[in-house]
């Protein structure tokens, strides 16, 4: 019997990589495991990213790279700064309506979650200081603009939940001052709550000297910032806006996060991943992740660690990636499960895409300095 011809070969890996493409985890090991023409053509990049979409969107976590609709960020010449807004592929019924005309009057991005996007504006007058706080749904292009919040000098902002559904979507919002004062706004409500005073940790009693700038991470009503007790980065501060009760837990045993300097807090990154708290971390060996296991009926709480992607890897992913500085953390996509990094001295912005395989890809290229969106 004659081998099958080159035509036959391909129609039958196209075939095969269909079929692949909707089945399980388990499956497409087994697959991959059968012959090397199998192997090669499900680890073709194109391929990877297609199973890793497929994969991640039936898994029963709901994560779906393409759910990454586009990222904001601002761009600095030496004179002049720009705010920017990079939309990434995406389903055509899922196309974002925003770009950087929505950002003009002076309004700054400053927090997301899911579909909405937080802009904020400082207006000073001689009497005081005005906050203006504005929330756009980047799939229905809607935009609400808060009423005056009691803090002025608020800078961290959260949205601690947001809802589900094609009309406008409610939410809540926290906003917090560097007194621990913080408060809440409800759309539902349509108004502010209290302004509250959360308590001080009282094993770490007025110790907590700065919170990292980048996104906290959010698990139910409990919101986490990683956070400075001394010099270096050493603390997660956990705030129960229910309770108005702050806690302090310490960073993972063996998490080299502990020596990084308070001036250098993009290494690090807490993200809420399938519902628990995990800390991503970059050195120049890649990213790593931390996982917290909560203390059950006869066990403390532990930190599990993983690889999440190693320099190698990036390097076979990414042509011409070099590495000359630690990749910046800058924000996790919590539907999508996708890590936005950017490499510190060019401003190149990258993706990282957690899934079930971590796929790495370079969003824009640019020769200016990056600045975060906060």
């Amino acid at each position: 019997m004659a081998p099958p011809s080159a035509w036959e070969t391909g129609i039958a890996v196209h075939l095969l990589l269909e079929i692949v493409a909707r089945t399980d985890v388990k499956t497409v090991v087994r697959t991959a495991a059968t012959c090397r023409l199998f192997r090669r053509a499900i680890l073709e990049p194109a391929s990877r990213s297609r199973l890793a979409l497929q994969l991640a969107a039936d898994d029963g976590t709901g994560f779906d790279p393409a759910l990454l609709l586009g990222v904001s960020y601002q761009e600095y010449n030496g004179k002049i700064t720009t705010y920017r807004i990079v939309h990434t592929p995406a389903p055509d019924q899922l196309r974002a309506r925003l770009d950087a005309g929505s950002l003009r009057e002076s309004f700054r991005p400053v927090a997301s979650r899911d579909r909405l996007l937080l802009l904020r504006r400082h207006r000073f007058s001689p009497e005081r200081r005005q906050l203006d706080l504005r929330v756009c749904d980047v799939l229905t292009g809607h935009v609400t603009d808060l009423p005056p919040v009691s803090l002025p000098d608020a800078y961290q902002y959260v949205f601690l939940c947001v809802g589900d559904g094609d009309a406008e979507a409610s939410f809540d919002l926290l906003v917090k001052d560097h007194t621990r004062r913080y408060q809440t706004f409800s759309a539902e409500e349509g108004r502010w709550g209290a302004v509250r005073q959360a308590s001080l940790p009282s094993h770490h009693p007025n110790t907590v000297n700065r919170l990292c700038t980048s996104r906290p991470a959010v698990i139910g009503r409990t919101v986490y910032w990683t956070c400075c007790t001394n010099a270096y980065w050493d603390m997660i501060l956990a705030l129960d806006v229910d309770a108005a009760k702050t806690t302090l837990m310490k960073l993972p045993t063996g998490c080299f996060c502990g020596v990084i300097p308070r001036e250098s807090d993009k290494c690090l990154l807490l993200a809420s991943v399938r519902g628990r708290l995990s800390l991503l971390f970059s050195d120049l060996h890649g990213i790593t992740m931390w996982t917290l296991t909560p203390a059950s009926a006869g066990s403390a709480a532990t930190w599990s660690r993983r690889l999440v992607i190693g320099l190698l890897e990036i390097k076979r992913q990414v042509e011409d990636f070099v590495c000359t500085r630690l990749l910046n953390l800058e924000e996790f996509g919590e539907r999508s499960c996708t890590v936005i990094l950017h490499l510190g001295g060019c401003g190149d912005l990258f993706r990282l895409d957690l899934g079930i395989n971590s796929v790495f890809g370079k969003i824009r290229e640019t020769e200016w300095e990056f600045r975060a969106g906060n």
